[in-house]
């Protein structure tokens, strides 16, 4: 996982090292008013802390599975244990299991995306976005997010099982990645049309992330409080605020277009790695879209996006604008602008001190910061479909040249073989570059009686493969033919 190259490694370390001290100077209402007190109750008592916030105090709403506490749990026993009271202390234990999850994505991406190591370090593991929304606001969506990315690289290199445990650990830690459920049973399915899919194929599918699901919420699962903080929690709510209203109907906006995802990815006749990378991409990229956000949702779609527009055909400067549109509007929305709808103080606290940023904006740049955030959303989703789903590698030679050599002796077909090609393509879409074109000499030349047609040396075999070259990046060239009728070479055109 740690780089090989000195500047790489460096850098790293210094990334790793600023997380660590960032995210132990910062934090937010979020883990000082609900995940401390709510681990803390949990550590001492051991029993259903939902319910008993449920009857006590709604306003800690703790809106996880059990897994995120239980992660949080070795942590918070420490802080008990030793009596820790120092904010700084306090943030740093709580930090470290986000820079777990952090590191875990960073190696996957980087094992995902082979060559491009050093573009992983710049464009996920040095991300603004990163750092902001999981190490200064404290939020967990990198745990989650950190499982299913590890069980989609998993079901990528068809290790079943393995992947079905992350997968069924990831929506025990948050339940929104249960969005990708569909497009898994999609991709397995497809992978394996041809080859019949066995009975315990079928059960690792279904039951494994469904029993890790019931075993690990099973002694909460029924509990009013549970389905109050966690089922029916208030950020839940905001997915049906998005809808189009016909008379007293709504059409809810966000599980209808998550709806045509999963179906436009069904109807694919092929499906591949990086096709599956790019619909969930465009799933919680779209999903964002249409929600009002916290700042750690913006990391669900992240790692997704970023292996899959490193490895398309995008230009760099092209990609740095792209994605410094969205760090800048990113962080000005949420530094300056944003409010959370439910919680109080869910802006940054440096060391147990609230960090007021907040200034005297009207509603409309308020609205201009939003649309901005916005669109740079639709930059990156326009991208992803274009060079990661219309451009797939399965699906490249619809839009790219490709050459395709006959050959053969006299009278063997090669003409007529050829005909039948540019029925199939279009006359249109089919260049003929005849051989003969690149003989050395014209008929009757002396040269004849020495060498045969077929020799090498009598044919300039390297400009057919500059004329090529040339056409498969999409320019013309001149090219002269050889006239059958007169043994004679044409002029270029």
């Amino acid at each position: 996982m740690i780089p090989q190259n000195p500047f790489e490694k460096r850098m790293f370390w210094a990334l790793v090292i600023l997380k660590l001290f960032v995210g132990a100077l910062f934090s937010s209402g979020y883990r000082d008013d609900i995940f401390l007190p709510f681990t803390s109750h949990f550590v001492e008592n051991l029993d259903n802390t939902w319910q008993y916030f449920f009857e006590v105090d709604k306003s800690v709403a703790f809106p996880y599975p059990p897994l995120m506490l239980l992660i949080f749990t070795p942590g918070a026993f420490l802080i008990g244990l030793l009596k820790i009271t120092s904010p700084f202390l306090i943030n740093l234990i709580f930090t470290i299991p986000t820079l777990i999850a952090d590191l875990l994505i960073y190696r996957t991406l980087r094992k995902y995306m082979g060559k491009y190591s050093k573009e992983v370090l710049i464009y996920y593991f040095a991300s603004p976005i990163i750092l902001y929304a999981c190490f200064i606001h404290g939020q967990l969506d990198l745990i989650p997010t950190s499982l299913l990315v590890l069980s989609t690289y998993y079901l990528s290199k068809n290790r079943l099982a393995q992947s079905m445990i992350l997968f069924g650990l990831s929506f025990t830690a948050k339940f929104h990645t249960v969005m990708a459920a569909p497009f898994f049973l999609i991709y397995v399915y497809k992978r394996n049309k041809h080859n019949k899919l066995s009975y315990l194929d079928i059960l690792k599918i279904i039951l494994i992330p469904v029993a890790i699901h019931f075993i690990l919420t099973a002694p909460y699962f029924i509990s009013e409080g549970y389905q109050f903080f966690v089922h029916q929690n208030r950020e839940q709510s905001l997915v049906f605020e998005a809808y189009q209203r016909i008379g007293e109907l709504h059409i809810l906006i966000v599980p209808s277009i998550l709806s045509c995802l999963a179906a436009r990815f069904l109807l694919y006749p092929k499906i591949n790695a990086d096709l599956l990378f790019s619909f969930l991409g465009l799933l919680f990229a779209t999903f964002v879209l249409f929600v009002r956000p916290t700042p750690g949702w913006y990391v669900w779609a992240y790692p997704y996006y970023v292996g899959l527009l490193l490895k398309s055909e995008l230009k760099r400067k092209y990609l740095n604008a792209m994605f410094g549109l969205l760090v800048v509007a990113y962080l000005v929305y949420f530094l300056v602008f944003y409010t959370h709808p439910f919680v109080e103080r869910a802006g940054m606290i440096f060391l147990g001190s609230v960090v007021n940023l907040d200034w005297a904006y009207t509603s409309l740049q308020k609205d201009l910061s939003f649309t901005i955030l916005e669109i740079s959303l639709i930059f990156v989703i326009y991208n992803i479909y274009q060079f990661g789903i219309k451009s797939n590698s399965i699906y490249k030679l619809r839009h790219r040249a490709f050459s395709l050599g006959i050959s053969g002796d006299s009278a063997a077909g090669k003409t007529t073989l050829l005909e039948d090609i540019r029925k199939i393509l279009g006359a249109g879409n089919v260049v003929l570059l005849e051989g003969d074109a690149e003989h050395k000499w014209e008929r009757g030349d002396k040269k004849w009686d020495e060498f045969t047609h077929l020799n090498p040396r009598a044919n300039f075999l390297y400009k057919q493969a500059q004329h090529l070259e040339i056409l498969k990046r999409g320019q013309s060239t001149k090219r002269g033919e050889y006239d059958h009728s007169t043994g004679k070479f044409t002029e270029l055109k």
